[in-house]
């Protein structure tokens, strides 16, 4: 083989290994861009829904507060207008519960997202924030919210303090909104083997 032959192979192969190496890097920026891309649309996404959910979702839990005292304000209401009244009461807490799912479903997406954060979480301080939030809402209802001698200032957990306050916010709200009139929601913990359960019990018309 000539050395002008010998010397062109060689160019040859060299550029088709050079071309390639190219051609996969720019494989991989493209995936890495596309990736970047993509996770920017799903927290785009994500905050729309809740946005928007949230926006929604205040009108119909005024709505539902309207409906349902307008039915148990005593006052002397036709049997059609009762009946068109828990119509909308019935529709808006449908549509309410739907909102939720999707906030449930755009909290989902954010964390699958997003790295928890984890630090140690004094739960008796937690509950005591959510007692004093809900304050308002138990003067209403005559309700009294107490929290057990089982949740002391030493009890801690680790987790993420945002996710874990409205994991907790929510189901003693639901414990409060369906606890009849001057009832009682206690909130408490099981000490089991290896663990211990948190408990929120009511006095309303349960699950």
């Amino acid at each position: 083989m000539s050395t002008s032959r010998y010397f062109t192979t060689v160019c040859v192969y060299t550029a088709i290994q050079v071309i390639a190496t190219i051609f996969i890097l720019i494989l991989i920026v493209v995936g890495f861009v596309l990736r970047k891309r993509e996770q920017e649309f799903l927290s785009w996404r994500s905050e729309l829904v809740s946005i928007a959910s949230h926006e929604i979702r205040s009108p119909l839990t005024g709505i539902s507060w309207i409906t349902d005292t307008l039915l148990h304000s005593g006052e002397n209401i036709s049997k059609q207008q009762k009946d068109g009244i828990t119509i909308i009461k019935t529709k808006s807490e449908e549509l309410l519960m739907t909102i939720n799912d999707l906030l449930d479903l755009a909290v989902i997406e954010k964390i699958s997202q997003k790295k928890l954060a984890r630090e140690s979480i004094p739960m008796k301080v937690l509950f005591e924030k959510i007692l004093n939030n809900s304050s308002l809402t138990l003067a209403e209802k005559n309700i009294k919210l107490i929290i057990d001698f089982s949740i002391t200032s030493e009890l801690t957990i680790e987790g993420d303090r945002d996710k874990i306050s409205r994991m907790f916010n929510n189901l003693i709200s639901n414990a409060i909104k369906y606890s009849k009139n001057g009832g009682i929601v206690r909130v408490g913990k099981t000490d089991q083997k290896t663990k211990f359960v948190f408990w929120i019990k009511d006095e309303g018309i349960g699950i």
